[in-house]
Formats: structure tokens, C-alpha cells, sequence
């Protein structure tokens, strides 16, 4: 597995996109549901953020008593950061990444980040999250 350095993905970002490739899939509020919400967080839980920020990234966050969890889905190098922190996630989508408060997983050309917060930061919740979400892009 092979990992771009942030300024070669910039490049390579802004060349896909000068030749018309971007995103095409779901937004992350529909990736992440009231029902999928309100079964983590419980019946409280209500809708904190929607917004897409452009075709390529859309932001999801549900709060509730036991915390929030907020997902981002987009187009993979809109999504993925790619800090050097980032631990490798195996057998989860095409390639997926970690670091202490967020999990990014890859599945084509669309990308899932999940930070939750119940319960503190929980690395566990954000696996557990992002294999439920997965199949949904």
C-alpha cells in the first residue's frame, strides 16, 4: 500500500479535477441517517451539522446525551488527510487509515471519516461506525 505525500496528492487532486473527475455519490447525511443516528446516540439524538462544503465533501454530525458522532463522505483525497500519524486499518474497505480521534476508510474513489465522541474519543466506536457506514457509499 502506497501513501501520497500531502503535496502530491494536492497535485494530483487538482489534476483530477481540471480533467472533470470528481465524486459522484452519496452525502454524508445520507450515509448517516436519523435511524443509524439515533440507535447509536439514542432517541434524543438530533441532527448537530449538515453541510455540504462542495460536490466533492459533505459533513454529518448527530449529538445526543452519550456524545456525537460526525462522519464525512466525499471523494477519497477530499476526505483522507493524510497526516503522517496515520496508522493502517487492515481489511476494512480498499485501504483505510487511524489516528487517535479519527478513522478515514477508502472504498473507489469515496472516502468515509467517522469521529465519535461517545463516551470520550473512542477508537473502537469510530471501527465500529465506519463498518456499519461502509456499505452505504
Amino acid at each position: 500500500m502506497v501513501r501520497l505525500v500531502t503535496g502530491t496528492g494536492i497535485a494530483i487532486a487538482l489534476l483530477i479535477g481540471a480533467v472533470g473527475c470528481s465524486y459522484r455519490g452519496p452525502k454524508a447525511c445520507d450515509v448517516f441517517d436519523a435511524a443509524t443516528a439515533k440507535s447509536l446516540l439514542g432517541t434524543g439524538a438530533y441532527i448537530g451539522r449538515n453541510i455540504v462544503r462542495s460536490p466533492e465533501l459533505s459533513q454529518c454530525e448527530w449529538d445526543g446525551k452519550g456524545g456525537a458522532v460526525t462522519v464525512w463522505v466525499g471523494q477519497w483525497d477530499e476526505v483522507d488527510p493524510g497526516f503522517d500519524s496515520e496508522k493502517p486499518v487492515p481489511n476494512l474497505g480498499d485501504e483505510a487509515w487511524k489516528d487517535p480521534g479519527e478513522i478515514y476508510v477508502r472504498k473507489g474513489n469515496a472516502g468515509l471519516s467517522v469521529m465519535s465522541t461517545v463516551i470520550g474519543d473512542n477508537p473502537a466506536e469510530n471501527l465500529k461506525v465506519a463498518k456499519l457506514l461502509l456499505p452505504r457509499l
